[in-house]
């Protein structure tokens, strides 16, 4: 009988699973098609899978055909997207047979999220970790050119994944083979294209879903550079180079005026970020709002030669900053980790942003945050902008840093 796509797509899925492949977990993936109602519960995980892995797309305008047929030309292409991901490409698909139907079109796969407790590198707004002697950490690597097979050998003891960064029109940085699990942060890797500025990595090459990071599984991802036409930013920072990891969020945050240099050349990447300097750039997100409710702060001067007093001002007026017991505001006291999620925090409920419950806190040291930033740095983590450092560890009394601030901010911006 000729094979229905349900069906091929069951089939595909079981033989995955006796390979030790397929979903663990929740394992829902959206099936945005206008006929997906017409799918057989037994073929619902399966489509769901080969959706999600881009080896059953839609057809006839945004159909996926559950019921209608597929012809050997189209397996030959699902084939080769299941053994070679890195080299098989939606333009490689044949065009359908008699049956009237158009060539299948690959969905972009599902971004991993950075999982929580686990040890973030600084691409995200994380402390960097020494690498272990002998050792260099993932964004010094260097990609390896070319393809790679998907799936290892039998028998091996160990499982890998294989992350391909796809120039999409500029430079092809190769690809990554790393053990199943490991998390890589993509912001490290900058590609260059003449005339056009990278606007970071996405799932797909529309550049219609942004990604930071991946978590690789066993099998193999792609993700695609995105590109705006025009040269890249000129920042006027002799700290900040466009070799650094960091590059692209300082253009981000720099050109948006959220934040600027602590002096006209420098920008301070790595200096502490402190209590008015938060304040200070959610006042210029918010859009610059003038308070003028008196200040009862010890350490905070009333006067206008304090630039620092109206950002101070709009925050307590949210409630989005506190003093401290004994009076003091502490404007040049650099900010814990704590304080900075819970600041963050009350800005999105301020903002009416914030929804849901968060993450669990699975740290080694989670017991250390104190209970008023509790909720506030459950938020944070649920939404990437905060991990572990140092090895799982939360460190809610450390420090963070300017740089750490224009990543979140970012990420924040762009979530």
């Amino acid at each position: 009988d000729p094979i229905t796509r349900e069906q091929m797509a069951a089939m595909l899925y079981r033989y995955m699973q006796s390979r030790g492949e397929g979903f663990t977990g929740s394992w829902y993936f959206p099936l945005d098609f206008d006929d997906a109602d017409q799918l057989h519960s037994y073929a619902d995980e399966a489509m769901h899978w080969c959706v999600m892995k881009g080896l059953i797309g839609g057809v006839n305008g945004g159909r996926l055909d559950p019921q209608g047929g597929a012809n050997r030309a189209q397996l030959a292409a699902i084939l080769h997207r299941l053994v070679e991901p890195a080299t098989a490409s939606a333009s490689e698909e044949p065009a359908a047979a008699e049956t009237g139907t158009e060539p299948e079109t690959p969905e972009p796969a599902e971004p991993s999220q950075p999982a929580a407790g686990t040890e973030d590198q600084p691409g995200g707004e994380e402390e960097q970790t020494e690498a272990a002697a002998g050792t260099q950490p993932l964004w010094e690597r260097p990609f390896a050119p070319g393809p790679q097979i998907l799936y290892p050998e039998k028998g091996g003891s160990a499982l890998f994944g294989v992350l391909t960064l796809d120039g999409n029109g500029g430079e092809d940085l190769g690809y990554l083979t790393e053990t199943v699990g490991t998390t890589i942060d993509l912001d490290h890797y900058t590609p260059k294209r003449e005339g056009y500025t990278f606007t970071g990595w996405f799932a797909d090459k529309r550049q219609t879903s942004l990604v930071h990071s991946i978590t690789l599984r066993k099998g193999s991802a792609v993700v695609y550079a995105g590109w705006r036409a025009g040269a890249s930013v000129q920042l006027p920072y002799t700290d900040v180079s466009p070799d650094d990891w960091f590059y692209s969020d300082v253009c981000y945050v720099h050109t948006r005026w959220l934040m600027q240099g602590r002096t006209g050349t420098r920008f301070g990447p790595d200096d502490p970020l402190t209590r008015k300097q938060l304040a200070y750039v959610l006042w210029v997100l918010d859009g610059y709002e003038q308070v003028t409710d008196a200040l009862s702060f010890s350490d905070v001067e009333d006067t206008a030669a304090n630039s620092y007093q109206y950002p101070i001002r709009w925050a307590v007026k949210h409630n989005i900053v506190t003093g401290y017991d004994d009076g003091r505001f502490g404007p040049d006291d650099p900010i814990t980790r704590e304080q900075l999620a819970a600041m963050l925090y009350r800005y999105a409920q301020y903002r009416g942003e914030v929804a849901g419950t968060g993450a669990a806190l699975n740290f080694a040291d989670a017991d250390q945050l104190h209970s008023y930033a509790e909720q506030a740095m459950r938020w944070c983590v649920g939404k990437g902008l905060i991990g572990g450092v140092n090895g799982g560890r939360l460190a809610p009394q450390g420090g963070a840093t300017r740089v750490q601030l224009a990543v979140i901010l970012r990420r924040m911006l762009e979530s």
